[in-house]
């Protein structure tokens, strides 16, 4: 059922981490707008991410350990894409200020998802994920997981 996935606007968080390239080209594949970020504004990661993101790409370098930056990333990229329907954390970079503010932008979404790959740490800090469905990614293949979880028509 692609159609649960195609025209889904996503952000992915640390694209350029540990599964997150993976994770983009699924989304995209899939027929997903993707918007991606970095995990860090390290110069690696920088290069990373514009390579990532091809000519024309939704990308932002964040630092997000630092949660206005996550903040105002996340409501740019938001804003290109017409709105956020998926938010995929591809880093452990960010915990439970970043949960909560891509929760608070895909609250907006009449079916809104977040993903988080490996443990999601920082989840008890937050009172409300402004009822978000929160899921894990886990090992050995996040990437089939997230779309398996996206195809199922939305459910919670």
């Amino acid at each position: 059922m692609v159609e649960a996935i195609h025209d889904r606007r996503c952000i992915v968080y640390g694209a350029e981490t540990g599964h997150g390239p993976a994770l983009v080209r699924a989304l995209r594949a899939a027929g997903a707008q993707v918007a991606i970020t970095s995990a860090t504004t390290e110069g690696a990661a920088l290069f990373a991410l514009k390579r990532l993101a091809g000519p024309g790409g939704a990308a932002q370098a964040v630092d997000l350990t630092n949660p206005t930056n996550i903040r105002v990333a996340t409501r740019k990229l938001a804003k290109q894409l017409g709105g956020l329907d998926v938010a995929v954390v591809a880093t452990a970079a960010g915990g439970s200020a970043l949960l909560e503010v891509a929760a608070r932008e895909l609250a907006r979404s009449p079916h809104p998802r977040l993903f988080v790959v490996g443990e999601a740490t920082g989840v008890e800090d937050i009172p409300d994920l402004r009822g978000v469905p929160l899921h894990t990614l886990s090992e050995p293949d996040p990437v089939a997981q997230l779309l398996a979880l996206l195809r199922d028509g939305g459910a919670r």
